[in-house]
């Protein structure tokens, strides 16, 4: 795509260069840049992408992006003047690879604690019910067949953008996302429109120099991915939810243990031991429900997938079918000290259960290329988890 059509009411000004420049990929790290690669010179608290403007240049870049012109550029170089960077760069990317996120339902889960498993859990009842789904997180980005490592939770929108475009052309219907505060002050996640945003809790975190200057800096921006969501689902024991849903226009729809919700689990969940494994066993509108991990932030986390899930779908449990085998990759950094089993097993009134498990992959088990070996889940209808 030229400069001229990938500009068009960006608020990008072209500087000086042609504006017919063909760009193939958005970068904001000069290691990364090739030719017809777009460069963003996005300033940082330790480094300023302005100084590395000409390395990337020199390895092919052919335009470049800055907040001010970079004197000593090749004449042939075009450059392009944006107020904001960042938010030129999620729009760009967003444009250049074509508005993946339009082709998948996306689902942020954002929160202190709790995102990684709810995101496995959701995505994994997702795929369970037939859906193709990517997963982007803390453990890396993922989707059938294909496994990357990620520097953030929520990566760089250039890279997030491309990612989100590998997905859909691959056939994903649906993208799980971890949304991290700091993702959302940096633009990270513009540009997308989620279908379903998910709340898990909040608590003093990521304060500093290098991220938020106070807490209510830090609730301000986990709360900015319910302005872009159809949907949000919170978890409504929280101390701060009020604060949270304050003001928002999207259609809410809460869960929790003690406080009244749509979706609300007896307080009386119990341990559970199967295996030599521990877990928690606890009951909604009369169901029982198994999650293999204890502790209620267990039951929290289990709670918010089985209330987010069927916002978008409608687990109907086939009376004909006894077993169902699906597949996902899935990884985890901490596999190697402590390689643990998610499973959840949703109960229904019919006596039927759908148990989806998710095992962390143990690190080694890598093929030649890079992906992950898929592992085989199983999806039981008839017969508990625990």
């Amino acid at each position: 795509m030229d400069l001229r059509r990938l500009t068009q009411n960006t608020g990008c000004r072209l500087l000086r260069g042609d504006a017919l420049t063909e760009i193939t990929s958005v970068c904001c790290d000069s290691r990364c840049a090739g030719p017809g690669a777009l460069f963003v010179c996005l300033p940082g608290r330790h480094a300023d992408g302005h100084d590395f403007a000409a390395q990337a240049v020199a390895a092919g870049a052919a335009a470049v992006l800055c907040t001010h012109d970079v004197p000593g550029l090749p004449a042939g170089c075009a450059v392009l003047l944006a107020g904001d960077p960042r938010r030129a760069m999620a729009a760009l990317a967003a444009r250049l690879y074509g508005e993946p996120a339009r082709a998948m339902t996306m689902i942020g889960v954002t929160g202190t604690k709790g995102k990684t498993t709810t995101a496995h859990l959701l995505a994994a009842v997702l795929q369970a019910d037939g859906r193709r789904v990517g997963l982007v997180g803390t453990n890396g980005v993922c989707w059938p067949g294909h496994r990357h490592d990620l520097n953030h939770t929520t990566p760089e929108s250039c890279d997030l953008q491309l990612l989100l475009r590998r997905m859909a052309d691959d056939g994903c219907d649906t993208c799980v996302m971890e949304v991290s505060s700091l993702g959302l002050k940096f633009d990270r996640a513009a540009e997308i429109e989620f279908a379903v945003g998910v709340f898990t809790n909040l608590s003093p975190d990521h304060i500093g120099p290098d991220e938020h200057a106070d807490f209510a800096e830090y609730l301000f921006w986990k709360r900015a991915l319910f302005r872009r969501c159809r949907v949000g689902v919170f978890n409504n024991d929280d101390p701060h939810v009020g604060k949270i849903m304050q003001g928002l226009s999207c259609r809410a729809v809460t869960y929790g243990i003690g406080c009244p919700a749509d979706v609300r689990a007896d307080a009386d969940f119990a341990l559970t031991r199967a295996g030599g494994r521990l877990g928690a066993a606890f009951t909604v509108d009369g169901a029982r429900y198994a999650v293999g991990m204890p502790g209620a932030f267990s039951v929290y986390n289990a709670l918010a997938a089985l209330t987010a899930a069927p916002v978008e779908i409608t687990l109907a449990p086939d009376e004909d079918r006894k077993h169902i085998e699906v597949s996902c990759t899935a990884s985890s950094k901490l596999a190697a000290m402590n390689p643990v089993k998610t499973s959840l097993a949703t109960g229904r009134e019919n006596g039927q259960t759908v148990a989806v498990e998710l095992t962390p992959q143990i690190p080694g088990q890598l093929d030649t290329t890079g992906n992950v070996t898929p592992v085989r889940k199983l999806l039981k209808f008839g017969e508990a988890a625990v």
